[in-house]
């Protein structure tokens, strides 16, 4: 777990139906779009990353009226409190992502850097416990950002949040890719 880890399905614009996630913009911010498929043959919202496995990957944006997108799954083993685990996660950021901005109602790029979170809690979308926080995803080529994690409490669910860098003085549009999630494998907390 966790499973379709690279999100493979087809292209889909403001309709995030891909197998095994959840989107949680609905519950958060029922007017806003969810987040987007990307495919190897698609160039959506101006985006020409290429995926880095297989033939799709996630993109989730951040929007200057200070709303974000996230994703979620039931994970098939929970993670127990007090275990440590790592997952390994490959993350990029397109120079174009054109899109409306919420604000003006005109086309603006949210290719500003922005953050993952990664929560986890009891049911989908719940953020109870930040177990992950990555630094602004700058970088335009995909690398492999490792995480140890520790959870507090028992989770069996993963949320995967875009956000913006904090502290925030003005919301920005903002983004990050995310394509081909390890398994999160337990290991000793000395590690």
């Amino acid at each position: 777990y966790p499973k379709n880890s690279s999100f493979e399905d087809k292209q889909k614009v403001s309709l995030f139906i891909v197998k095994d996630w959840y989107d949680c913009g609905h519950l958060n911010f029922p007017t806003e779009s969810p987040a987007d498929v990307h495919t190897n043959t698609s160039s959506l919202w101006q985006v020409s990353t290429q995926p880095q496995h297989d033939s799709s990957y996630v993109g989730m944006v951040v929007r200057d009226n200070g709303t974000y997108e996230a994703i979620s799954q039931r994970l098939s083993d929970p993670l127990m409190a007090g275990s440590c685990y790592t997952i390994s996660i490959y993350m990029s950021r397109s120079t174009t992502y054109i899109s409306k901005s919420h604000l003006t109602q005109e086309d603006a790029n949210y290719n500003q850097p922005a953050v993952l979170r990664i929560y986890g809690g009891p049911v989908y979308c719940n953020e109870r416990e930040l177990l992950v926080e990555s630094i602004p995803i700058v970088n335009e080529e995909w690398i492999n950002y490792t995480y140890k994690i520790k959870p507090k409490k028992d989770i069996k669910f993963l949320t995967l949040e875009a956000h913006h860098k904090m502290p925030l003085l003005v919301p920005y549009n903002g983004h990050i890719l995310i394509d081909n999630i390890s398994p999160i494998v337990k290991i000793a907390c000395d590690n």
